[in-house]
């Protein structure tokens, strides 16, 4: 996750990153957010979800749906 963003945004720092994690934790999506990630998603969020957030961060870039929003808000 946080090492993996740090080495691809430090190579490609034009790249949109969308993050999936097993299990969304607040912590975690605050920081990759904070480090430069354009979206953070659990993995169990669906299909219709990750097609969503793959469409907004190509157009407006950034997604956050309802958790990562509360987690920026901690």
């Amino acid at each position: 996750g946080l090492t993996t963003l740090d080495v691809v945004l430090a190579r490609f720092p034009h790249v949109k990153v969308i993050l999936l994690a097993e299990q969304f934790e607040a912590r975690t999506a605050s920081e990759c957010m904070s480090k430069g990630a354009n979206c953070f998603l659990a993995k169990t969020s669906g299909q219709a979800k990750l097609v969503e957030a793959i469409l907004e961060v190509h157009t407006e870039g950034t997604y956050f749906d309802k958790m990562t929003s509360k987690a920026m808000r901690v």
